[in-house]
């Protein structure tokens, strides 16, 4: 049991090695979930984040295939820095391996790992509702580490694209059911 840990630490080794060669950029932000609402908020608030660690190239490595198709959408319009994004899909697979071996070995800070549970559960989620924190303000707090929750322009779609208006809805579906929530406290 414990030797299967370790091997796919060791894969996870291996996998990240090959990850930094070939995308060879200062900081990487791994989605391990799919269709999550966090995803939607890292790539919201990911400009203000390479800002403030004054950096202008990253790499998204998500199995998140909608994060992936909306993140053209996220930043040639706002980002005025000429900041470069490569988006690389993972398969769920190489996402938890990386994640076991950076819970057995924190093997850089040039990662950002977009989940509150993985690979340590920090008990963010137990903030939710606190003093109005919502899942935005974790994502920026508790995994981008900013001082405050930033004002992000919100990406308007009209197009056709199914993956990209699912990726926004994420953000409307969220706020839907907060507001449903604060009816039914009072």
């Amino acid at each position: 049991m414990l030797s299967d840990h370790y091997w796919k630490a060791f894969q996870g080794f291996l996998l990240w090695k090959w990850i930094d060669r070939k995308c060879h950029v200062p900081m990487y932000i791994l989605m391990p979930e799919e269709k999550d609402v966090y995803n939607y908020y890292a790539l919201l608030h990911l400009d203000q984040f390479l800002q403030e660690k004054g950096l202008l190239e990253a790499a998204v490595l998500t199995c998140d295939e909608e994060a992936i198709a909306a993140l053209n959408l996220f930043f040639p319009i706002r980002n005025r820095a000429g900041s470069q994004i490569k988006a690389v899909h993972i398969r769920k697979g190489t996402a938890k391996k990386l994640l076991k071996y950076y819970a057995l070995h924190e093997f850089t800070s040039r990662i950002a790992i977009v989940s509150l549970t993985e690979p340590y559960d920090t008990h963010g989620q137990n903030l939710l509702g606190l003093h109005g924190v919502d899942k935005e303000e974790l994502v920026c707090r508790d995994i981008y580490r900013l001082q405050k929750k930033p004002e992000a322009a919100v990406p308007q779609y009209s197009g056709t694209d199914e993956r990209i208006a699912a990726f926004l809805n994420r953000r409307k579906a969220q706020t839907d059911k907060n507001e449903l929530q604060e009816l039914k406290q009072r």
